[in-house]
Protein backbone atom coordinates (compact mmCIF):
# COMPACT_ATOMS: atom_id res chain seq x y z
CA UNK A 1 0.00 0.00 0.00
CA UNK A 2 0.98 3.58 -0.80
CA UNK A 3 1.03 5.92 2.72
CA UNK A 4 -0.87 9.56 2.17
CA UNK A 5 1.83 12.21 2.42
CA UNK A 6 2.58 14.03 5.50
CA UNK A 7 0.30 16.82 6.01
CA UNK A 8 1.89 20.03 7.45
CA UNK A 9 -0.11 22.90 8.93
CA UNK A 10 0.26 26.42 7.19
CA UNK A 11 -0.97 28.88 8.71
CA UNK A 12 -0.59 33.08 8.28
CA UNK A 13 -1.98 36.36 7.45
CA UNK A 14 -1.96 39.27 5.21
CA UNK A 15 -2.24 43.01 5.99
CA UNK A 16 -3.70 45.29 3.20
CA UNK A 17 -2.53 49.32 4.69
CA UNK A 18 -3.38 52.77 2.72
CA UNK A 19 -1.84 55.03 5.01
CA UNK A 20 0.92 57.71 5.31
CA UNK A 21 2.09 58.43 8.76
CA UNK A 22 6.28 59.42 8.07
CA UNK A 23 7.37 57.99 11.68
CA UNK A 24 10.62 56.40 10.40
CA UNK A 25 12.67 56.84 7.11
CA UNK A 26 10.62 54.78 4.44
CA UNK A 27 8.35 52.57 6.78
CA UNK A 28 5.15 54.12 5.71
CA UNK A 29 4.62 53.73 1.74
CA UNK A 30 0.90 55.32 0.91
CA UNK A 31 0.18 51.55 0.13
CA UNK A 32 1.76 48.34 1.18
CA UNK A 33 0.95 44.51 1.62
CA UNK A 34 2.48 42.70 4.69
CA UNK A 35 2.25 38.95 5.52
CA UNK A 36 3.30 36.46 8.13
CA UNK A 37 3.30 32.60 7.37
CA UNK A 38 4.34 29.32 10.32
CA UNK A 39 4.87 26.18 8.16
CA UNK A 40 5.08 23.17 10.65
CA UNK A 41 8.08 21.46 9.81
CA UNK A 42 7.79 18.58 12.22
CA UNK A 43 6.38 18.42 15.74
CA UNK A 44 9.50 20.72 17.04
CA UNK A 45 10.44 22.60 14.12
CA UNK A 46 8.77 25.79 12.28
CA UNK A 47 9.54 27.73 9.39
CA UNK A 48 8.25 31.83 10.11
CA UNK A 49 8.47 33.85 6.58
CA UNK A 50 7.16 37.37 6.98
CA UNK A 51 7.85 40.27 4.27
CA UNK A 52 6.00 43.72 3.20
CA UNK A 53 6.16 45.46 -0.34
CA UNK A 54 5.46 48.80 -1.03
CA UNK A 55 5.05 51.28 -3.78
CA UNK A 56 4.57 55.83 -3.50
CA UNK A 57 6.23 58.83 -5.45
CA UNK A 58 8.11 56.32 -7.49
CA UNK A 59 9.32 54.51 -4.90
CA UNK A 60 9.73 50.83 -4.38
CA UNK A 61 10.72 49.36 -0.64
CA UNK A 62 10.48 46.25 0.47
CA UNK A 63 11.61 43.57 3.71
CA UNK A 64 11.73 40.12 4.03
CA UNK A 65 12.58 37.79 6.89
CA UNK A 66 12.91 34.15 7.17
CA UNK A 67 12.97 32.45 10.87
CA UNK A 68 13.67 28.86 11.75
CA UNK A 69 11.75 27.80 15.42
CA UNK A 70 13.20 24.91 16.92
CA UNK A 71 11.69 23.17 20.29
CA UNK A 72 13.50 20.38 22.39
CA UNK A 73 12.37 17.94 24.08
CA UNK A 74 12.98 19.87 27.50
CA UNK A 75 10.39 22.19 26.33
CA UNK A 76 12.47 25.51 25.34
CA UNK A 77 11.96 27.16 22.44
CA UNK A 78 14.89 28.50 20.63
CA UNK A 79 14.95 31.03 17.23
CA UNK A 80 17.03 31.95 14.31
CA UNK A 81 16.13 35.00 12.22
CA UNK A 82 17.36 37.23 9.66
CA UNK A 83 15.50 40.41 8.36
CA UNK A 84 16.55 42.49 5.24
CA UNK A 85 15.32 45.72 4.00
CA UNK A 86 15.28 47.90 1.01
CA UNK A 87 14.57 51.38 0.02
CA UNK A 88 15.14 52.51 -3.45
CA UNK A 89 15.55 56.19 -3.20
CA UNK A 90 14.40 58.68 -6.69
CA UNK A 91 16.74 60.16 -8.70
CA UNK A 92 15.84 63.55 -7.24
CA UNK A 93 16.73 62.99 -3.62
CA UNK A 94 20.34 63.40 -4.47
CA UNK A 95 20.15 66.80 -4.96
CA UNK A 96 17.74 67.07 -2.05
CA UNK A 97 20.62 65.98 0.78
CA UNK A 98 23.59 67.60 1.34
CA UNK A 99 25.68 63.79 0.90
CA UNK A 100 28.56 64.00 -1.31
CA UNK A 101 29.35 60.02 -1.52
CA UNK A 102 25.46 58.45 -1.57
CA UNK A 103 25.65 55.18 -3.70
CA UNK A 104 25.19 55.48 -7.18
CA UNK A 105 22.19 52.89 -6.68
CA UNK A 106 20.44 54.97 -4.39
CA UNK A 107 19.62 52.79 -1.92
CA UNK A 108 19.06 52.45 1.76
CA UNK A 109 19.70 48.95 2.70
CA UNK A 110 19.59 47.03 6.77
CA UNK A 111 20.01 43.73 7.97
CA UNK A 112 19.02 42.55 11.64
CA UNK A 113 19.87 39.08 12.23
CA UNK A 114 18.57 37.61 15.96
CA UNK A 115 18.76 34.94 18.22
CA UNK A 116 16.44 34.33 21.07
CA UNK A 117 15.64 31.55 23.16
CA UNK A 118 12.55 30.88 25.85
CA UNK A 119 12.86 28.10 28.64
CA UNK A 120 11.24 27.66 31.99
CA UNK A 121 12.42 26.85 35.27
CA UNK A 122 10.44 24.31 37.47
CA UNK A 123 6.75 25.44 37.38
CA UNK A 124 6.80 29.26 37.83
CA UNK A 125 9.94 30.85 36.56
CA UNK A 126 10.46 31.92 32.40
CA UNK A 127 13.49 32.72 30.99
CA UNK A 128 13.24 34.45 27.85
CA UNK A 129 17.10 35.91 26.51
CA UNK A 130 18.86 36.72 23.05
CA UNK A 131 20.98 39.20 20.84
CA UNK A 132 20.11 40.94 18.28
CA UNK A 133 22.57 42.45 15.47
CA UNK A 134 21.79 45.15 13.28
CA UNK A 135 23.48 47.36 10.34
CA UNK A 136 22.55 50.05 8.09
CA UNK A 137 24.37 50.85 4.85
CA UNK A 138 23.82 54.43 3.20
CA UNK A 139 26.61 55.93 2.41
CA UNK A 140 28.16 54.11 5.03
CA UNK A 141 27.72 51.08 7.21
CA UNK A 142 26.62 51.18 10.61
CA UNK A 143 26.03 48.58 12.92
CA UNK A 144 25.32 47.83 16.33
CA UNK A 145 24.58 44.86 18.72
CA UNK A 146 22.10 44.59 21.54
CA UNK A 147 21.60 41.78 24.43
CA UNK A 148 18.02 41.61 26.24
CA UNK A 149 17.02 38.93 28.18
CA UNK A 150 13.53 38.65 30.47
CA UNK A 151 12.40 37.00 33.96
CA UNK A 152 9.06 35.67 34.60
CA UNK A 153 8.13 34.67 38.04
CA UNK A 154 4.22 33.14 37.71
CA UNK A 155 3.54 33.42 41.61
CA UNK A 156 -0.50 32.42 40.90
CA UNK A 157 -2.83 31.85 38.26
CA UNK A 158 -3.49 35.82 38.57
CA UNK A 159 -0.55 37.24 39.66
CA UNK A 160 3.43 37.75 37.43
CA UNK A 161 6.17 39.19 38.60
CA UNK A 162 8.21 40.29 35.06
CA UNK A 163 11.53 41.83 35.21
CA UNK A 164 13.45 42.48 31.84
CA UNK A 165 16.44 44.36 30.10
CA UNK A 166 16.55 44.89 26.47
CA UNK A 167 19.76 46.88 24.46
CA UNK A 168 17.39 47.34 21.43
CA UNK A 169 16.02 50.62 20.45
CA UNK A 170 12.18 51.35 20.72
CA UNK A 171 10.32 50.45 17.76
CA UNK A 172 7.64 52.35 16.86
CA UNK A 173 4.73 50.42 15.52
CA UNK A 174 1.06 50.43 15.07
CA UNK A 175 -0.31 49.14 19.12
CA UNK A 176 -3.48 47.73 17.76
CA UNK A 177 -3.17 43.96 18.64
CA UNK A 178 -4.15 42.32 15.90
CA UNK A 179 -2.39 39.07 14.18
CA UNK A 180 -0.80 40.99 11.70
CA UNK A 181 0.93 43.54 13.51
CA UNK A 182 3.00 41.02 14.98
CA UNK A 183 4.27 41.18 11.33
CA UNK A 184 4.67 44.93 11.46
CA UNK A 185 6.89 44.56 14.42
CA UNK A 186 8.96 41.47 13.37
CA UNK A 187 9.44 43.84 10.22
CA UNK A 188 10.21 47.77 11.97
CA UNK A 189 12.74 49.57 10.09
CA UNK A 190 15.89 50.41 12.02
CA UNK A 191 15.71 53.98 12.84
CA UNK A 192 18.36 56.82 11.31
CA UNK A 193 18.78 60.05 11.13
CA UNK A 194 20.87 63.13 10.34
CA UNK A 195 24.06 63.82 12.88
CA UNK A 196 23.32 67.62 14.19
CA UNK A 197 27.19 67.98 13.92
CA UNK A 198 27.22 69.77 10.69
CA UNK A 199 28.58 66.52 8.93
CA UNK A 200 26.13 65.02 7.13
CA UNK A 201 26.69 61.86 8.31
CA UNK A 202 24.23 58.98 9.74
CA UNK A 203 22.86 58.28 12.78
CA UNK A 204 21.19 55.21 13.99
CA UNK A 205 19.28 55.22 17.08
CA UNK A 206 19.94 52.97 19.76
CA UNK A 207 18.74 52.09 23.75
CA UNK A 208 18.75 50.22 26.87
CA UNK A 209 15.67 49.47 29.12
CA UNK A 210 15.53 48.03 32.29
CA UNK A 211 11.90 47.00 33.77
CA UNK A 212 10.44 45.67 36.71
CA UNK A 213 6.35 44.71 36.26
CA UNK A 214 3.43 43.17 38.28
CA UNK A 215 0.42 42.22 36.50
CA UNK A 216 -2.89 41.15 38.25
CA UNK A 217 -6.30 39.48 36.99
CA UNK A 218 -8.94 40.42 39.71
CA UNK A 219 -11.31 37.97 38.76
CA UNK A 220 -12.63 37.27 35.26
CA UNK A 221 -13.28 40.77 34.75
CA UNK A 222 -10.42 43.41 35.93
CA UNK A 223 -6.75 43.39 35.32
CA UNK A 224 -3.81 45.39 37.08
CA UNK A 225 -0.49 46.12 35.96
CA UNK A 226 1.92 48.45 37.61
CA UNK A 227 5.82 48.86 36.13
CA UNK A 228 9.11 51.24 37.41
CA UNK A 229 11.68 51.46 34.93
CA UNK A 230 15.05 53.19 33.72
CA UNK A 231 15.38 54.15 29.87
CA UNK A 232 18.68 55.56 27.89
CA UNK A 233 18.40 56.42 24.63
CA UNK A 234 21.18 57.11 21.97
CA UNK A 235 21.60 58.84 18.67
CA UNK A 236 17.25 59.74 19.01
CA UNK A 237 15.77 59.98 15.72
CA UNK A 238 13.46 63.24 15.70
CA UNK A 239 10.68 63.66 12.74
CA UNK A 240 10.71 67.48 11.82
CA UNK A 241 8.91 69.51 9.10
CA UNK A 242 9.27 73.11 8.00
CA UNK A 243 7.39 75.29 5.92
CA UNK A 244 10.92 76.28 5.47
CA UNK A 245 12.33 73.50 3.20
CA UNK A 246 16.15 75.06 2.69
CA UNK A 247 16.18 75.49 6.94
CA UNK A 248 15.92 71.77 6.42
CA UNK A 249 18.58 71.05 3.40
CA UNK A 250 20.92 68.54 4.82
CA UNK A 251 18.49 66.26 6.69
CA UNK A 252 17.71 62.89 5.48
CA UNK A 253 14.27 63.04 4.05
CA UNK A 254 11.50 60.90 3.89
CA UNK A 255 10.52 59.66 0.39
CA UNK A 256 6.50 59.20 1.47
CA UNK A 257 6.29 62.21 3.04
CA UNK A 258 7.96 65.87 3.97
CA UNK A 259 8.89 64.93 7.08
CA UNK A 260 13.08 65.06 7.62
CA UNK A 261 14.96 63.14 10.36
CA UNK A 262 17.53 64.20 12.83
CA UNK A 263 19.61 63.14 15.48
CA UNK A 264 18.19 64.57 18.42
CA UNK A 265 20.97 63.79 20.86
CA UNK A 266 21.18 61.05 24.27
CA UNK A 267 19.01 61.31 27.20
CA UNK A 268 17.86 59.09 29.93
CA UNK A 269 15.31 58.97 32.24
CA UNK A 270 13.76 56.94 35.29
CA UNK A 271 9.93 56.22 35.52
CA UNK A 272 6.90 54.66 36.46
CA UNK A 273 3.19 53.16 34.64
CA UNK A 274 -0.03 51.95 36.17
CA UNK A 275 -2.75 50.42 33.99
CA UNK A 276 -6.07 49.49 34.65
CA UNK A 277 -8.40 47.14 32.46
CA UNK A 278 -12.10 46.04 32.57
CA UNK A 279 -14.47 44.29 30.24
CA UNK A 280 -17.32 46.22 29.13
CA UNK A 281 -19.05 43.17 27.57
CA UNK A 282 -17.61 39.99 26.37
CA UNK A 283 -16.64 41.59 22.96
CA UNK A 284 -15.12 45.30 24.61
CA UNK A 285 -12.47 46.31 26.85
CA UNK A 286 -11.62 49.96 28.46
CA UNK A 287 -8.24 50.48 29.47
CA UNK A 288 -7.26 53.12 32.07
CA UNK A 289 -3.25 54.02 31.68
CA UNK A 290 -0.86 56.47 33.66
CA UNK A 291 2.73 56.74 33.25
CA UNK A 292 5.01 59.45 34.60
CA UNK A 293 8.65 59.60 32.67
CA UNK A 294 11.41 61.79 30.80
CA UNK A 295 10.41 63.24 28.21
CA UNK A 296 11.82 65.24 25.58
CA UNK A 297 10.52 69.02 24.88
CA UNK A 298 11.27 71.81 22.93
CA UNK A 299 12.35 74.66 24.59
CA UNK A 300 9.22 76.56 23.36
CA UNK A 301 5.77 76.13 21.38
CA UNK A 302 7.08 78.04 18.66
CA UNK A 303 10.46 77.17 17.48
CA UNK A 304 12.64 79.56 15.67
CA UNK A 305 16.14 78.75 14.31
CA UNK A 306 18.32 79.66 11.07
CA UNK A 307 20.07 76.53 11.40
CA UNK A 308 18.75 72.95 11.02
CA UNK A 309 21.20 71.67 13.37
CA UNK A 310 20.89 74.36 16.18
CA UNK A 311 17.26 72.91 16.19
CA UNK A 312 19.04 69.92 18.65
CA UNK A 313 20.07 72.77 21.18
CA UNK A 314 16.51 73.83 21.99
CA UNK A 315 16.09 70.03 23.32
CA UNK A 316 15.76 69.28 27.01
CA UNK A 317 14.58 66.47 28.74
CA UNK A 318 11.96 66.76 31.77
CA UNK A 319 9.88 63.98 33.29
CA UNK A 320 6.32 64.69 33.33
CA UNK A 321 2.86 62.54 33.26
CA UNK A 322 0.44 61.45 30.70
CA UNK A 323 -2.61 59.52 30.26
CA UNK A 324 -4.27 57.13 27.84
CA UNK A 325 -7.30 56.10 27.91
CA UNK A 326 -8.45 52.81 24.96
CA UNK A 327 -11.38 51.27 24.23
CA UNK A 328 -11.39 47.78 22.09
CA UNK A 329 -14.28 46.01 20.85
CA UNK A 330 -15.39 43.47 18.30
CA UNK A 331 -18.42 43.59 16.36
CA UNK A 332 -20.45 40.47 15.78
CA UNK A 333 -20.46 38.62 12.71
CA UNK A 334 -18.14 40.49 10.98
CA UNK A 335 -15.36 40.99 13.69
CA UNK A 336 -14.41 44.19 12.75
CA UNK A 337 -11.88 45.50 15.60
CA UNK A 338 -12.39 48.77 16.53
CA UNK A 339 -9.71 50.28 18.78
CA UNK A 340 -10.22 54.16 19.83
CA UNK A 341 -7.51 55.91 22.10
CA UNK A 342 -6.74 59.42 23.54
CA UNK A 343 -3.22 59.65 25.34
CA UNK A 344 -2.56 62.87 26.41
CA UNK A 345 1.41 63.91 26.80
CA UNK A 346 2.10 67.42 28.57
CA UNK A 347 2.74 70.74 25.76
CA UNK A 348 5.53 70.85 23.47
CA UNK A 349 7.16 67.02 23.23
CA UNK A 350 8.98 65.49 20.35
CA UNK A 351 9.60 62.18 22.28
CA UNK A 352 7.11 60.87 24.52
CA UNK A 353 8.50 59.08 27.42
CA UNK A 354 8.02 55.53 28.25
CA UNK A 355 8.63 54.66 24.86
CA UNK A 356 9.21 50.62 25.08
CA UNK A 357 5.81 50.43 26.66
CA UNK A 358 4.54 47.13 25.27
CA UNK A 359 1.88 46.87 27.98
CA UNK A 360 -2.24 46.74 27.35
CA UNK A 361 -2.60 50.48 27.83
CA UNK A 362 0.06 51.31 25.14
CA UNK A 363 -1.22 53.85 23.06
CA UNK A 364 0.10 56.77 20.16
CA UNK A 365 -0.44 60.19 21.84
CA UNK A 366 -3.66 62.14 20.85
CA UNK A 367 -6.91 60.50 19.36
CA UNK A 368 -6.52 57.84 17.45
CA UNK A 369 -8.97 55.61 15.64
CA UNK A 370 -8.07 51.96 13.95
CA UNK A 371 -10.34 49.38 12.14
CA UNK A 372 -8.70 45.97 11.74
CA UNK A 373 -11.08 43.45 9.30
CA UNK A 374 -9.90 40.43 9.29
Amino acid sequence: SISAPREHLLRGTVLLSARNEGRTLGADPGLRTIFNMNYDLSSRHELNMAGSAGFERGTPTASFRAAWNRRSESGSLSSFSATMHQLFLPSAYRSAFAISDLPSDLRIQSFTGKYEKETTVGDRIGVRYGAAFETVTLNKTIATWSPYGQLTYTASDQTRWILNFTGEAPKLSSPNPSGANLAEDLLANPQISSRSDGRHAIALESGKHVEAAWQHRLGSRYRVEAATFFDSLSDVALAVSSADQPLLAGLLRDPFSQNRFLDGGNFSSPGARATVGTKLSNASELIVSYSYAGNLLASAGTVSTEDAHALRDLLRSQRGSSFAVKVRSTLPRSHTEIITSYKWIPANVVMPGDSYNSGSGRSDPFLNLALVQP
